[in-house]
């Protein structure tokens, strides 16, 4: 049988920590993972490259990861079509509802998880959560 294929991923998250503890779990599931440090930075690479899976955090500076995904809804054909996920601090359904209103498809809520991150990358991806090895 043959195995699923990598998902591209572009992570964009400010802190340090988090992007190397996000990026970490990806790569432990076999993904390969490109990394941005603000909502702006985000927005050029997910222009310039095509992902399978955006996951931006929603508190940064220069562009939150609000208006970066809803910038990226508006790039023309598949760019504009790629799942974003939000990383969020936020715990309550009104912050749920502002990234489903920014057009992101599904919400990741800190601190990440292996649990958590899979739970999503399920509904997604279904039979791609984990790859290779």
């Amino acid at each position: 049988m043959e195995r699923p294929a990598a998902l591209s991923v572009l992570l964009v998250e400010d802190n340090p920590i988090g992007r190397l503890v996000a990026a970490g779990f990806f790569k432990a599931l076999g993904h390969a993972v490109t990394t941005a440090d603000d909502g702006a930075q985000g927005l050029a690479a997910a222009t310039d490259k095509r992902f399978d899976l955006i996951v931006m955090d929603i508190q940064m500076p220069v562009m939150d990861g609000l208006e970066a995904s809803r910038a990226i809804r508006a790039l023309p054909g598949e760019a504009g079509r790629v799942p974003i996920v939000a990383l969020t601090a936020g715990t309550d359904a009104e912050d749920d509802a502002q990234c489903r209103d920014a057009g992101m498809d599904d919400c990741l809520h800190k601190p990440l998880t292996m649990d958590r991150l899979r739970a999503v990358l399920e509904r997604l991806f279904p039979g791609r959560v984990q790859v290779g090895g």
